[in-house]
């Protein structure tokens, strides 16, 4: 799995399983999530305890929507047993209820992060489906950069800038200028046509009868 070094350096897990922090690096690396927790040392259920868990604290809604979304579909990737977000819980077996459903184990809601547990082994290791929004390249820009003007959210990097506003101002402009160059050349070879076409009358008409 590829890892964006800048988030990497930002997590601090702990001793959470190897495929546990392979999840957290790659996820937490495609979303762009800045913080992501762990082990700890005591819980009401042993799921951090034991390192097999991740909390993914988003920013949005739409964030953490996503999350739990990519997690669901690669679930057999991941080797995932089960998400809890915004008051809903999934498992991966289907059991008890199959599908989302109300989570009602603790009061806690869910609604600041993505919760993840896992199993006690690797899943395969190869996401086969990325978030729509990486597939989509047509982004009129990055949301969370209002100084672009296009750009795409990519796999890994997630959102990133091709073009500032700044930089299409600039290149608008050199189209313009040019224009405005090719227009003045043309302007001028006119005006030279003209003040030369009336003199070369002239010598004609003395020089050639019927001129």
């Amino acid at each position: 799995m590829a890892i964006n070094p800048e988030v990497l350096s930002n997590y601090h897990l702990g001793p959470v399983k190897p495929w546990v922090a392979d999840a957290a690096n790659y996820v937490g690396g495609l979303f762009k999530v800045k913080t992501i927790y762990g082990w700890r040392a005591s819980d009401p259920f042993p799921d951090h305890p034991s390192g097999h868990a991740l909390d993914f604290m988003i920013t949005s809604k739409a964030q953490g929507q996503d999350i739990a979304d990519f997690f669901q579909k690669n679930a057999a990737a991941f080797n995932v047993k089960y998400i809890i977000w915004n008051r809903q819980v999934w498992e991966a077996n289907g059991k008890p209820v199959a599908g989302w459903h109300a989570y009602t184990s603790t009061s806690n809601p869910h609604t600041d992060h993505v919760h993840v547990t896992f199993n006690d082994s690797p899943g395969s290791g190869v996401p086969s489906t990325l978030p729509v929004s990486t597939v989509n390249a047509s982004s009129s820009g990055p949301s969370t950069d209002p100084d672009c003007a296009w750009g795409a959210h990519l796999p890994v990097y997630g959102d990133t800038c091709i073009a500032t506003k700044v930089q299409v101002r600039a290149i608008l402009g050199v189209l313009a200028l040019g224009v405005g160059v090719t227009v003045g050349l043309v302007g001028v070879a006119l005006l030279i046509v003209q003040n030369f076409s009336g003199p070369v009358a002239n010598v004609a008409a003395k020089f050639i009868p019927g001129t």
